[in-house]
């Protein structure tokens, strides 16, 4: 019983504080807005592809945290649809891909990991090259070209956000980056025209 009325003031202090540094943080810390950039979308032989990059989505306050050692977690959803006349758009299909940013100060090493790659983090000694590794998607599988009907348009719309992370004493619900902290792009939507590619030979 006493644990369970110490975990509760020390949750109770770490909502204080965390609402202190909403009022002592100057708000011009919240002029970024983060935004989908470079955009290009390609295939291979089986698979529609898309290459993009986030910017402006790290803050000097998220910088702080993460180098206190606080996980960074990025998360992209990117859902395709076919555009039909006088209906509803039909979802062809919605693919979430994130990125993990971690800090290592014994080892002094960043470690970011990609959902998309079942391969070990990739390590990096400074910490511009690392945001930039967490910045930057490329040849995301969005749908198989089977899935696509030939001379249909569709729509690509993608968008990236900062995920809630998982805090001391079980705060799970607290959103560590508030406001200040958190990054959320707006809706960037591709329309194009599908063509299936003329058999090899021709």
């Amino acid at each position: 019983m006493k644990n369970i009325t110490t975990l509760k003031k020390y949750s109770a202090l770490t909502l204080i504080f965390l609402g202190l540094l909403l009022v002592v943080v100057p708000l011009t810390s919240q002029g970024m807005k983060a935004k989908i950039v470079d955009f290009l979308l390609s295939s291979n032989h089986q698979n529609l592809l898309v290459y993009f990059k986030i910017t402006d989505c790290f803050t000097k306050k998220m910088d702080e945290a993460i180098m206190a050692g606080i996980p960074a977690d990025f998360s992209f959803k990117l859902e395709l649809s076919e555009k039909r006349p006088f209906w509803f758009n039909k979802t062809i299909s919605e693919v979430e891909v994130r990125h993990s940013l971690k800090y290592d100060s014994v080892k002094n090493i960043y470690f970011v990991k990609y959902s998309e790659d079942q391969k070990d983090p990739l390590e990096f000694h400074d910490f511009e090259s690392a945001k930039r590794a967490m910045e930057d998607l490329s040849g995301i599988k969005v749908a198989p070209l089977e899935a696509l009907k030939d001379g249909t348009t569709y729509f690509l719309r993608v968008k990236g956000k900062l995920d809630r992370i998982r805090l001391p004493l079980n705060l799970e619900h607290v959103l560590f980056f508030v406001s200040l902290w958190d990054f959320e792009t707006d809706n960037y939507i591709h329309s194009f025209l599908h063509k299936k590619a003329p058999p090899e030979g021709r």
